[in-house]
């Protein structure tokens, strides 16, 4: 009997046992298939899927988190479990302007964009978003582009989770216009979370003035680096130079003077103003490279924005000039200039023989008035005599010696000499270029009907042209064709 009971107790233990691990196994595998869903969890991007997946799926009885290989699956599940709208926290807008070298700019325009439109100065304007999560495996630049299709911009993160929107405008650019930047809300982050609404950023184009250097002189043009706004040309050394700033509009030409000056106040140059948008600059002569920083930040346009221009200018020198006077003339019988007066009147001179000595040599030239009427006049026949040698250039005429040019022939040498009718006259060297020589003769007895007279010589043909102004305003060029005599007056000089 005692064999049967003991029999009967081991029997039942052991379907005890057997229960008990069956138990063990089913909360094991039920532990197994709760892991597998907060794998999947990590990998849904789209918080609507995510809300879906109840939290009460995973057992209670889980008190240890699997270990994941990589900490951006980490942060995916802190993004998906915070269930968010993407938020943009704030706008930044910067304006960039005046460039002067790589890294030398104005900035008229750095604040937080508050919603209204702002104006900026044309160039580059930047806008730096800062969103509330990291947008770095989105496809932003696309759905950017997509939302802004008759914008030029570009597009690039400055870190996770501020996006820089770049718009470069050229830069002789000068249409005023309204530009909106739309950011729409198809935008997401890393986890999915959308913005909650597009967000337009408003702004309005007033592009500053530009500006460029133009040499008044086709022989030496001026080069431009467009990298650094560098103006660069070489010129002789002692020769007069000028150029211009040509504006695209109009500016206030006190503002502009008044900075120009700043630089080369040392130098004292002529200004002329051509227009009020085209100032001239002229050296008398250039002695040495003149490297220059014409800041025109703060000149101000006909309207009183600011221009935000800055050139860099250099004007270096090469070999120096100079003339030997004895090449300046035609040494050639026959040669003739026509001069064409005011009015009906003008004249015709014509060399008639040419004489070489040691020195010096001498032109002998016969010239007669031409009314071009059919008026009888008496005798209008001249001659002049010009002595030349390697330094000078004098005129013998009604029984008055001229020195017309003396040397040394560079800019600002003066001399005084006798001038008709008993009166005395006094003649600058007011420009000195490559193969022209400019004169001013004043003449010094205030009653002279004639001011002042500027006389042109270019190497060769001689005397180019003559101006006699009889006051600042009043001017009476006197043009000459060289070597050109008209048919019907072919035999004016024989008569």
């Amino acid at each position: 009997m005692k064999k049967v009971i003991i029999i009967l107790l081991i029997f039942m233990l052991s379907i005890i046992c057997c229960h008990w691990k069956i138990t063990i196994k089913a909360n094991q595998s039920n532990f197994n298939s709760n892991i597998t869903k907060i794998n999947h969890v990590s990998r849904i991007p789209c918080p609507e899927i995510v809300e879906e997946i109840s939290t009460n799926e995973v057992s209670s009885e889980s008190t240890s988190i699997p270990d994941y290989s990589s900490e951006e699956q980490l942060h995916a599940i802190s993004q998906v479990s915070n269930n968010t709208t993407l938020k943009i926290e704030t706008i930044t807008l910067e304006n960039l302007v005046n460039f002067t070298g790589r890294y030398d700019y104005d900035k008229p325009l750095d604040a937080e964009y508050t919603g209204q439109r702002t104006t900026f100065y044309g160039e580059r304007v930047f806008a730096n978003i800062k969103f509330s999560e990291e947008i770095f495996n989105t496809n932003y630049e696309e759905i950017i582009k997509i939302a802004n299709p008759n914008i030029n911009l570009k597009t690039w993160l400055k870190e996770r989770t501020i996006l820089t929107i770049g718009i470069t405008l050229p830069e002789d650019d000068t249409e005023q216009r309204e530009i909106d930047i739309i950011l729409p809300k198809d935008m997401s982050s890393n986890s999915g979370n959308r913005l909650a609404e597009d967000t337009i950023i408003k702004l309005e184009a007033i592009p500053h003035l530009s500006v460029k250097v133009v040499s008044d002189n086709k022989n030496f043009p001026f080069s431009k680096d467009k990298t650094f706004n560098n103006y660069f040309t070489n010129v002789k050394k002692n020769m007069s130079f000028s150029f211009s700033l040509i504006f695209n509009e109009a500016v206030n030409t006190d503002s502009v003077l008044e900075n120009v000056n700043s630089t080369y106040h040392e130098f004292n140059p002529e200004y002329t103003w051509v227009s009020d948008k085209e100032l001239k600059i002229s050296f008398g002569a250039v002695k040495e490279r003149i490297d220059s920083k014409i800041d025109l930040s703060t000149a101000l346009d006909a309207v009183g924005n600011r221009i935000y221009t800055t050139l860099l200018i250099v004007i270096d020198t090469g070999e120096e000039l100079s003339f030997d006077l004895n090449n300046l003339m035609p040494y050639k019988k026959g040669f003739t200039w026509r001069y064409l007066g005011s009015l009906d009147y003008g004249c015709i001179e014509k060399i008639v023989s040419i004489e070489n000595e040691s020195d010096k040599k001498i032109i002998i030239v016969n010239g007669k008035i031409d009314p071009h009427s059919d008026d009888v006049l008496e005798d209008r026949s001249y001659t002049k005599k010009y002595t030349i040698t390697e330094n000078s250039l004098d005129l013998t005429h009604n029984d008055v010696t001229i020195p017309l040019l003396k040397g040394p022939i560079e800019y600002g040498n003066t001399w005084s000499h006798e001038w008709y009718d008993n009166m005395k006259g006094q003649t600058t060297i007011i420009k000195v270029l490559e193969n022209t020589i400019l004169t001013e003769t004043k003449i010094l007895d205030p009653s002279y009907h004639v001011k002042k007279i500027q006389t042109l010589y270019k190497m060769g043909p001689g005397i180019k042209e003559i101006k006699y102004y009889y006051d600042d305003n009043d001017e009476s060029t006197i043009g000459i064709r060289l070597n050109n005599v008209y048919q019907e007056h072919s035999n004016f000089l024989h008569n």
